[in-house]
């Protein structure tokens, strides 16, 4: 008993040209197995795929005949020409090999060559290699073809995009502006354009259920990158102005994808403490979570348990958090303008030095000296007062971070934050290197002012 599979292929284009259909290559290639193997004996596996093209190997069916192929449970695979399995060159001849390793017979109905010998093999190749060009050939006239008729004005489409209708005017094919939904993506470019976030807009659009369609951050992004709207008209990678009539002026376009893209590099969800919550129940890390007032366009983040489901509220460990936060940073920021202040501060100090040495071995004039001196004192000076009025202001606070810098904060600073469901509690465990107490900051700007004022 033979084990057979048969394989049928057709691309759409080639029924469309030959009119020659999946049922009419099936119905020969059976003839031919009932002449060829009716004798032996055969069993029949068949796969078919309609309207697939064979630019590559990766079809369903193909991919279920080649793991037959690999468990070596067919003997012969039938096909009508060799150019059904595929039609590039490289893909045929690994499927040769992995055929001939085990012992599985390619055999075709119109083409009749040895795969065995080396002049077989050589025939068969100029077969799959003609018809790799043939296919090349194709889509490189088609190519042309489209880009030559995209040249004309031709829109050379199936889909046309939201906010326009597509009209045919004898042998040509142009958009039109349809007003109505023109007015939506016109109020879409202009909230991203006013600094709206993609997510904000979705839930207004989705509450509102306009045009019917169930909106998400993906058609919001894809209508303002789109360059149809600005009337560009983009065909195979290349770009045709004024092609289409506009719906946006290209610097409305261009200044909603400069909002979008600074928006997008800003995380949506800011987790400020992920990776630094635990539960303090079970001693688990816990996970970003978040819920969402439809009615408010507003995201709630919090971190949960997977093991005992407690969960809790980013705001209300910040509530519990800020003051001392706000303090190291404070702390933060004063210890390293202190830093700074100490590289120009000993650098005055040393030429101050050095004046007054030359004015005593009176290497220059005196008054030069002084002088010179003196301008630097007051340097000092007003490099003392600047630093005390930074330490005294209030803006040093955890909250004007930027995210990333917030992350670096809690890294530097945060071991754990170990919240408690009943009663609602939450404990920072610090690292000791964190500069928790103001005096700590004071003390170190007295010290320099003893030193170098």
């Amino acid at each position: 008993m033979v084990k057979i599979a048969l394989y049928c292929r057709v691309s759409s284009r080639e029924q469309a040209i030959n009119g020659f259909g999946i049922d009419d290559q099936e119905r020969r290639c059976r003839e031919y197995i009932d002449i060829y193997y009716e004798d032996q004996g055969y069993e029949l596996q068949l796969f078919r795929e309609e309207g697939v093209s064979a630019k590559n190997i990766e079809r369903p069916e193909l991919q279920k005949v080649i793991e037959l192929i690999r468990k070596k449970k067919i003997d012969v695979l039938v096909v009508y020409t060799y150019d059904r399995l595929t039609r590039r060159l490289k893909d045929f001849i690994n499927l040769l090999e992995l055929m001939q390793t085990k012992d599985v017979i390619l055999d075709t109905v119109k083409e009749k060559f040895n795969t065995s010998s080396a002049t077989g093999r050589m025939f068969v190749h100029m077969i799959v290699a003609m018809s790799e060009w043939e296919e090349d050939t194709i889509a490189e006239r088609t190519s042309r073809g489209l880009e030559e008729s995209a040249k004309q004005g031709n829109y050379c489409k199936a889909k046309y995009p939201m906010g326009y209708r597509k009209v045919k005017e004898g042998k040509k094919t142009t958009l039109i502006i349809d007003e109505e939904k023109a007015e939506i993506i016109k109020y879409i470019f202009d909230e991203i354009s006013n600094g709206r976030t993609d997510f904000s807009l979705r839930h207004e659009l989705r509450q509102k259920h306009v045009a019917n369609i169930t909106w998400n951050t993906r058609s919001i992004v894809n209508i303002i990158k789109n360059p149809i709207y600005k009337g560009t008209f983009v065909m195979k990678g290349k770009e045709y102005p004024n092609q289409v009539p506009a719906i946006v002026s290209e610097e409305k376009w261009e200044l909603a994808n400069k909002e979008l893209k600074a928006k997008q590099k800003e995380r949506r969800f800011q987790y400020v403490f992920a990776g630094h919550v635990y539960c303090g129940s079970c001693g688990s890390q816990m996970i970003n979570t978040c819920s969402t007032n439809n009615g408010a366009h507003k995201t709630y983040l919090y971190y949960r348990c997977k093991e005992c489901g407690l969960r809790y509220s980013q705001n209300k460990i910040l509530d519990k958090c800020i003051d001392t936060f706000n303090q190291i940073v404070k702390n933060e920021t004063i210890e390293e303008r202190i830093n700074k202040d100490i590289k120009i501060i000993r650098s005055l100090k040393s030429d101050i030095d050095r004046l007054k040495e030359i004015e005593n071995d009176g290497s220059l004039e005196i008054e030069y000296c002084q002088k010179e001196i003196k301008e630097d004192e007051n340097k000092l000076i007003e490099i003392q007062s600047d630093l005390m009025n930074f330490i005294n202001r209030r803006s040093h606070t955890f909250n004007k971070l930027e995210f990333n810098k917030k992350r670096s904060f809690l890294s530097r600073n945060v071991d754990q934050i170990i919240v408690y469901g009943s009663p609602k509690q939450c404990v920072v465990v610090y690292k000791p290197c964190a500069i928790i107490l103001e005096k700590d900051c004071i003390n170190l700007s007295e010290k320099i002012k003893r030193k170098f004022f």
